[in-house]
């Protein structure tokens, strides 16, 4: 799996930042693969009202002045880590100035022509939440979840692909299938109960496919009534040594999972693993 991903840095703290910074190389050379780091740009515009702006303008000029400067340094970070190790990383910047219709679209854009995203997600980050929501309905591509608050090596020994037959899971399976390649064991988990399959035996053909492209793989179903599996889901993977789990995200309309909830925002809200997500 050459190619290369892609790693968004959120407005982090400078030690989280260089974490993410240490993983995404660390995960490159695992893989052989290039590596594109986003960078956050302040973007901080003055009020207009003269005023508002002569009071307002110094305190904003500094602060712009302060988190580009810390920009400036990841930027540096992220070359020297991948000098180190002989790993091409580009940076890009990426603006923080979000409107309340979506992201910066220069980091959606930036995501399309990569492997997979990776980004990292801490309990109950509202903001960081949006940003992976946004890259999976508008990227087109997989994007890996990084848990900040219970951290995890990025491993592909061990994967548990949830399966359920919708369109999001095939296109899951499809954008995982180079990492799962590399998998020494995949389990395949389907949760009936909840929710009404389009094929019972679903996971067992999906095993299948698997095997034909010479990957360990089994399936099991898993009975539950939980009408929000995500947690039970991730649990699944834990309880079964994964390294990894890999599942379709947001299967009906966004506005229905708002309402409702849902599989994929539980999973956002607290991730226990990482997790491979595609829509």
């Amino acid at each position: 799996m050459p190619g290369r991903f892609h790693l968004v840095l959120l407005a982090y703290s400078p030690k989280v930042a260089d974490k993410m910074i240490a993983r995404a190389v660390a995960l490159a050379q695992t893989l052989g693969s290039e590596l594109t780091v986003s960078v956050p740009r302040l973007e901080a515009p003055a009020p207009t009202h003269w005023p508002a702006n002569a009071f307002v303008s110094p305190h904003v000029n500094d602060l712009k002045a302060r988190a580009n400067a810390e920009a400036d340094r990841l930027a540096a970070r992220a070359r020297d880590a991948g000098e180190a190790v002989g790993i091409n990383v580009r940076v890009v910047r990426a603006s923080l100035d979000w409107d309340w219709m979506g992201s910066d679209s220069s980091t959606v854009l930036t995501a399309r022509t990569h492997d997979f995203t990776l980004l990292g997600l801490a309990d109950e980050d509202s903001a960081g939440r949006r940003q992976a929501e946004e890259l999976l309905f508008d990227s087109g591509r997989p994007l890996l979840i990084c848990p900040l608050s219970r951290p995890a090596p990025i491993r592909f020994d061990k994967i548990v692909l949830g399966w359920d037959h919708t369109e999001s899971a095939s296109r899951a399976l499809s954008g995982a299938l180079p990492a799962i390649k590399r998998a020494r064991e995949v389990e395949v988990l389907t949760i009936v109960g909840a929710k009404r399959l389009a094929r019972a035996d679903g996971g067992a053909e999906v095993a299948t496919y698997l095997r034909s492209h010479d990957v360990a793989a089994s399936a099991e179903t898993i009975e539950s009534a939980d009408t929000a599996p995500g947690r039970l889901l991730m649990e699944a993977a834990i309880a079964r040594s994964a390294d990894m789990l890999v599942m379709g995200a947001y299967s009906t309309l966004r506005a229905r999972q708002y309402m409702l909830g849902g599989v994929t925002r539980s999973v956002l809200s607290a991730p226990l693993l990482p997790i491979l997500l595609a829509n």
